[in-house]
């Protein structure tokens, strides 16, 4: 029997190792160097081990849990082992162990800081080339039978019965050849990576130039959900020209990763050039998928698979001779915010094929130049069991025309979508296709389709990821505010017209933005700072992500720098403590421009301070406590422009964790509004506006350490602030 995990603890999980990805592991280190010449204990990075066998054999029987950091260098899987009569050294494996973490591309032994990792540039390789001999192919499909590999490892790594406390981070996993004589055989799958029954965590991993003879070159899952975080899958070829199965990831048997971040490029296979499902669920995050080829499903191919998810993927440049991006058999996957670009079909289904009662959603997608001799965007054909029921809402289909091929009578329901050449752009003779609401024939006016950019031009902002900013335009999309009114826009950043965009980044923080809110506007934010660059940055990454254009200063350079430009000023945390704040001419600098201004924390306070108000110092306490009592519920603070729900106790929690100065105010000043008490505290106030023109957000921290409702609240405070938002 497979073993099964929550679907919602393996989230969780895999959050959590991000951030701990890169902290040292509390328990035994082992250290790995092949240029090690000392004692090669694994004790030190001078007396490193030499192969990596020698430390998983000291981590199995160790303490746990373990941390095994491995240098630059390429390790084979038989080195280091004892030799044994008749025995297979292609079936040695890299074998992954509970409470074990494995981290490459460390600098090594002989450097001034060995412990320097940089997985690129220090790269480690766990190689299946067990006589270091192996000759380039010319193409894919050559890698199984090229004559120097045929006595590579069958599986370079291998995981067994293990959970997610078994990591591999950091490494590339290449040359493996799994070229078993059949399918049953365990050897003909998983040249990379072999999972059976297991959960493992693989992150910052590179899988290329493995090949299988039937499934999962680069990685083959039998009852098995690994986490994968940031890994690629490069050049890894399934099979042979009549079959195989993911050249990149095969699943069998109830196996469902959670993929984050991953890239499938180039992979070949007979069936699922990227990724190949049997009777699994996937979920799929913001993974892309390019250049993958197979006979059928370049991208991706899933057979009786129910509920798969992909959320935020790109496929382009994938083909196939059916379903060049994804072919999806008795499936029902669910697909959201994908963008299907510029894949091609020799038969059918450009993007998409679908066949034998498949039922699938699309919300949200966008299907641009993809084309196919019979549906350039989807296409619906059954085999054997019947037609499949297709429900397509919000999406963007730009192909040129003929963008859905429906021959089998299956049922597509389309609504709030802007398809090319309208209902004549769908071949349907069975008259099954169910044309709903709000669905438009217009050019939907991509930013720059040539270099993959398909957010939606707009007079009023939309998002560059060259710049990294918000831009704008002379004309605004159609698609804007288009999509269906009962979704959820709430994804979307202000301004828009509460109501989600077709395409790609509906209902995301990316979605191009509406042009009908008048009363207010984005501010340009002027950011003062002394010396924190990292909590700096989050700020500015944050405000600029809200469509804030935001400039950093630094404190002496404030005098001589030109303020009159920008809407709003923000006091670093950063810029000063109690009585300390600056110089004279750099208050000056900012009291003069008659601009609003937002104080943080305790630089915040200090510069309140020394403009003698009530909101700075000497008036306030230090405190760490993370959340405030709202003051009047019905403050258009807590509404402008983002509504936030005020719990019944009023208390709303905004950080995880902070220190914060809490103004002692008793009785408030008729020259202060009180906005935020602290929780327990009468009379104290982090949160407290002066003059309608001075703001004090007392806490400290950046808005990583914030709640959701804490960025919402802040970011209201911008905009709230720089408009004069509580006039209105």
């Amino acid at each position: 029997m497979c073993k099964k995990t929550n679907i919602s603890t393996r989230l969780a999980i895999s959050v959590f190792l991000i951030a701990i990805s890169a902290a040292i592991a509390e328990g035994k280190i082992i250290y790995v160097d092949d240029n090690a010449v000392g004692a090669n204990d694994g004790s030190s990075w001078a007396d490193a081990y030499n192969y990596l066998q020698e430390a998983l054999a000291d981590a199995k029987s160790a303490e746990k849990p373990v941390e095994i950091r491995v240098a630059q260098g390429i390790y084979t899987p038989d080195q280091g082992l004892v030799a044994i009569p008749e025995f297979d050294w292609r079936t040695a494996t890299f074998q992954l162990i509970n409470d074990v973490t494995l981290k490459g591309g460390y600098v090594g032994f002989g450097e001034p800081n060995p412990d320097a990792r940089d997985i690129e540039i220090y790269e480690t390789i766990l190689s299946g080339d067990l006589n270091g001999d192996d000759a380039q192919v010319a193409e894919l499909l050559d890698l199984l039978y090229e004559p120097t590999q045929v006595e590579n490892s069958c599986h370079v790594v291998s995981s067994y019965y293990s959970d997610e406390s078994a990591v591999l981070d950091g490494f590339t996993i290449t040359a493996g050849n799994a070229n078993g004589p059949e399918s049953a055989d365990p050897n003909s799958n998983g040249a990379g990576l072999y999972n059976f029954q297991s959960s493992p965590t693989v992150i910052n991993c590179v899988f290329t130039g493995n090949s299988a003879r039937w499934s999962g070159a680069g990685m083959h899952n039998i009852c098995s959900s690994p986490v994968v975080i940031n890994c690629t899958f490069n050049k890894n070829s399934a099979g042979t020209s009549s079959g195989g199965h993911g050249g990149g990831m095969s699943n069998n048997s109830g196996s469902n990763p959670i993929l984050t971040n991953c890239k499938f490029s180039s992979n070949w296979a007979g069936q699922g050039g990227g990724i190949n499902a049997l009777c699994c669920a996937p979920i799929t995050n913001s993974c892309k998928f390019i250049d993958n080829s197979a006979n059928f499903g370049g991208g991706v191919q899933y057979k009786d698979s129910i509920g798969p998810k992909f959320f935020g993927c790109t496929f382009s440049g994938n083909s196939a001779h059916k379903g060049a991006a994804a072919r999806f058999i008795k499936s029902s996957p669910i697909l959201t915010n994908c963008i299907f670009r510029a894949n091609s079909a020799g038969n059918y289904g450009g993007a998409i094929a679908f066949t034998n009662m498949s039922t699938s959603t699309l919300a949200n997608c966008t299907f641009a130049a993809n084309t196919s001799p019979q549906g350039r965007a989807l296409a619906c054909d059954h085999v054997l069991y019947g037609p499949s029921d297709i429900y397509i809402m919000n999406s963007i289909f730009w192909n040129g025309g003929n963008e859905i091929w429906n021959k089998d009578g299956s049922t597509i329901d389309i609504s709030y979508s802007n398809i090319h050449g309208d209902i004549a752009g769908v071949f349907d003779p069975c008259d099954t296709v169910i044309w709903g609401e709000g669905n438009i024939d217009v050019d939907p006016l991509f930013a720059d389709p040539d270099n993959w950019d398909y957010h939606l031009k707009s007079q009023a902002g939309r998002w560059d990821p060259v710049s990294g900013s918000w831009v704008k335009d002379d004309v605004i999309s159609p698609c804007i505010d288009a999509g269906n009114p009962g979704s959820d826009w709430t994804g979307e950043i202000w301004p828009h017209g509460e109501r989600i965009n077709m395409g790609a980044y509906g209902g995301t923080r990316q979605a191009s933005m509406s042009s009908r809110p008048e009363s207010m506007s984005l501010p340009t934010v002027a950011y003062i700072y002394l010396y924190d660059d990292q909590a700096v940055e989050s700020f500015r990454s944050f405000l600029v992500g809200y469509g804030c254009s935001t400039t950093l200063i630094e404190l002496d350079q404030v005098a001589a720098t030109p303020l009159d430009s920008y809407d709003l000023i923000i006091v670093g945390d950063d810029t000063g403590y109690l009585s300390k704040w600056g110089d004279d001419q750099s208050v000056a600098a900012i009291e003069t421009l008659g601009k609003p201004v937002i104080g943080l924390g305790e630089g915040g306070y200090a510069f309140f301070g020394k403009l003698g108000l009530s909101i700075g110092w000497t008036h306030g306490g230090h405190a760490s406590r993370n959340s405030i009592y709202v003051i009047d519920p019905n403050s258009s603070l807590f509404s402008t422009p983002y509504p936030i729900s005020i719990p019944q106790d009023r208390i709303l929690q905004l950080y995880t964790e902070t220190n914060h100065v809490g103004l002692y105010l008793y009785p408030v000043p008729e020259t202060v509004t009180a906005l935020g008490g602290e929780v327990n505290s009468p009379g104290y106030y982090p949160l407290a506006l002066e003059h309608d023109r001075y703001l004090l957000w007392g806490f400290t921290e950046s808005p990583e350490y914030m709640t959701e409702v804490g960025k919402k609240l802040f970011i209201n405070v911008v905009i709230w602030t720089a408009n004069a938002a509580w006039e209105t």
